[in-house]
């Protein structure tokens, strides 16, 4: 168990940042050998994986928004005020992809500290649910072999696809432009 606790957190740290592979495969992989009992293991390490994730987020995004002058005709959240916190546990809780999440970050700019442990108390309960409903399943373990490279084939696949179509359309752009 403790190679593939050395295994899940390194992955479960990158997979809660802006870096686009989803968590829950990743989850699933590791915590689906084992029993109950000793699966919810990964779900407290996931979580804390996701509020030191959430952390680098803020970091990473506010120093990229001071390099670049950001905009907005949209009404910034006071991030002063704990009810900004509970929207966070709210969205880390919920099924919504926490993209928008991350893009609202860029200016609201809140405490890393306060916006990591909300995204890890909003989790816990999440990847507890998630190990949970997937072994009153009682799929074989292969199954949940299968999800992880399937994920990254897809994950992969999508970059690759919004890489192409976003030079596409530069590309069209700059001739119409012209």
């Amino acid at each position: 168990m403790v190679n593939d606790l050395l295994r899940f957190i390194p992955l479960a740290v990158l997979s809660n940042t802006v870096f686009p592979l989803t968590f829950d495969p990743i989850l699933l992989f590791y915590a689906a050998p084992y029993p109950l009992g000793t699966a919810w293991i990964f779900a407290v390490l996931g979580s804390i994986s996701a509020a030191f994730g959430g952390i680098i987020d803020i970091k990473l995004l506010r120093s990229l928004s001071n390099r670049v002058p950001i905009t907005t005709k949209f009404v910034i959240p006071d991030v002063t005020h704990f009810r900004f916190y509970i929207w966070i546990v709210l969205f880390a809780l919920s099924p919504i992809p926490f993209t928008f999440i991350r893009v609202a970050m860029l200016w609201s700019k809140p405490d890393p500290v306060l916006y990591g442990l909300s995204v890890g108390i909003g989790r816990l309960p999440r990847y507890l649910l998630t190990i949970y409903l997937w072994q009153s399943l009682t799929l074989p373990v292969w199954v949940s072999g299968a999800l992880l490279p399937s994920a990254l084939v897809l994950g992969l696949w999508q970059y690759w696809f919004r890489k192409r179509s976003s030079g596409t359309s530069s590309k069209a752009l700059s001739e119409t432009v012209k």
